[in-house]
């Protein structure tokens, strides 16, 4: 069952029981929706948590009258000060409240999912990697990297087609040989002078190309 926003707020409370905090997170973990939903939950938190002023603590009640006992007690004259304006009235201090919203923010964002760094980047700076452009037709659709080991990296910027996925072909005596299919990038290990090609195909691949090779490289 998907979590309603009341299950959304006692989470980021903590206050679900071990079960239904994992039933939650299970479904955080696949409804990116969801995770947006939590995420607005927890910026009206935090605002929230922006209105709380730690610094205006108010005196005790009867700390004035106090003071002045002791003064008089002491037998020293009693200073006449005349009565300061009273500041403008704010809601009580919730700081139990506000302890726990804290833990709650913190511990939330820690679960939830954070983007992944960018692999191509990655690996451009890696020791002795040489980037190659990859072009179709004049123009340029990805990236290939060479790195260390006889490891290659093969990115590719181009949307593909709905229900489609690239497929890396290694051609071995003029017949391709699957490497694998891939949305974004691929990395593969491949021996010096391996040629290259990659085609457009339907989920899970094909057992040869379907579609012309976008590109042919040599490496």
């Amino acid at each position: 069952m998907t979590p309603d926003r009341d299950d959304l707020l006692a989470y980021a409370l903590g206050t679900l029981s071990p079960a239904e905090a994992a039933r939650v997170e299970a479904e955080l973990a696949r409804d990116p929706a969801l995770r947006a939903e939590l995420r607005a939950d927890l910026d009206a938190l935090a605002l929230l948590l922006d209105d709380l002023d730690p610094a205006a603590v108010p005196l005790p009640a009867g700390a004035e009258d106090a003071l002045l006992a002791r003064v008089r007690a002491e037998g020293g004259p009693v200073p006449h000060v005349a009565p300061a304006p009273l500041p403008p009235a704010r809601p009580p201090r919730r700081w139990p409240i506000a302890v726990g919203l804290v833990a709650a923010l913190a511990l939330v964002f820690a679960l939830l999912p954070r983007p992944q760094p960018d692999p191509l980047e990655a690996y451009l700076e890696t020791p002795g990697a040489v980037e190659r452009s990859l072009e179709a037709d004049g123009e340029r659709v990805g990236t290939l990297v060479r790195l260390p080991e006889g490891r290659v990296y093969v990115h590719l910027s181009r949307p593909l087609p709905p229900e489609r996925t690239y497929q890396l072909w290694r051609i071995e005596n003029g017949t391709p040989v699957s490497l694998g299919t891939f949305e974004r990038g691929l990395l593969v290990t491949l021996a010096p002078g391996s040629t290259l090609a990659v085609s457009v195909e339907p989920p899970g691949g094909s057992p040869q190309p379907t579609t012309p090779p976008l590109f042919v490289q040599p490496l």
